[in-house]
């Protein structure tokens, strides 16, 4: 059963090195985090940017569930794979554009067609963002095997 509103999130960094850092959600497991290679970062910490990504891909993933499972579509397989273009704009570096690919397996393409329709209108994540989010998806129907 979902908390009532308003929900309240909070999370803690702490300053390992130089532009590095701790990231902390207690009881999550830590991240290790700082700027990506293209910002002169280290390609094995997490960055702000491939957080965001996933945070978006995240949010359309639950929330595609949680609209599905109240359509009673059974969602199989779902592999999705987030993108973001950064850019120089008139207002400085940022944000142009964000896509979502996802490849799904449901037991009923129609229905699943008009959840994903809805997934897009109430992911909060992609709602937040200046940017436009696009999400193409391959959708799939399989079969549950019984037993």
């Amino acid at each position: 059963m979902p908390v009532p509103f308003p929900h309240h999130y909070q999370t803690w960094l702490v300053r390992t090195l130089s532009s590095r850092a701790r990231l902390e959600a207690p009881p999550r497991p830590l991240i290790s985090g700082g700027p990506p290679p293209e910002f002169d970062g280290d390609a094995t910490a997490w960055s702000a940017e491939h957080l965001l990504l996933s945070s978006i891909g995240m949010c359309v993933l639950t929330t595609f569930e949680a609209l599905a499972a109240r359509a009673r579509v059974d969602l199989l397989g779902w592999e999705a794979r987030v993108g973001g273009m950064v850019d120089r704009t008139d207002a400085g570096l940022r944000f142009t554009k964000f896509n979502v690919e996802i490849d799904m397996d449901v037991s009923d393409c129609e229905l699943a067609r008009k959840v994903l329709e809805e997934t897009k209108a109430h992911c909060l994540v992609s709602n937040a963002l200046n940017a436009p989010v696009e999400i193409e998806a391959k959708i799939h129907q399989r079969i549950r095997k019984a037993g």
